[in-house]
């Protein structure tokens, strides 16, 4: 478990319940003080909580399958814009593979349907954070 969600879990912002089985998500319930944080979250936010109310509801529908090719896809292509350019989908493929050894796991078919996906979804890098265009 990540060291952000121990702190939380002993701050009392929420309870967390492992997966059943592999490949499915664990539950999140909101815990006894999480009203602060929600409260800040919206001061923080502002006029873009709408927007990003609406880019979580689009995560929550991913598995954890889904949401590992996302991420990876999103860092990969995040670096090519910060070093200023644009990959091929063939260039973003194989920088997936060149990730790490574990990447070689999901067949090419999963890689190329994220891409489409994230582009169905209008999500683009843009300023280091995802953004839907």
């Amino acid at each position: 478990m990540f060291p952000l969600i121990n702190t939380a879990k002993k701050a009392g912002w929420f309870t967390y319940e492992e997966p059943k089985r592999k490949g499915l998500a664990g539950t999140f319930t909101p815990g006894e003080n999480i009203q602060p944080q929600l409260d800040a979250c919206r001061q923080i936010l502002g006029d873009k909580q709408a927007a990003f109310d609406e880019l979580l509801e689009l995560f929550d529908t991913l598995d954890t399958t889904e949401a590992e090719l996302l991420t990876t896809l999103y860092a990969i292509i995040h670096d090519f814009q910060k070093a200023g350019h644009t990959p091929t989908d063939e260039e973003i493929i194989t920088d997936f593979y060149n990730w790490h050894e574990e990447k070689k796991k999901f067949d090419r078919k999963q890689v190329v349907e994220m891409l489409a996906w994230m582009r169905e979804n209008l999500l683009t890098v843009k300023d280091l954070g995802i953004w839907r265009i």
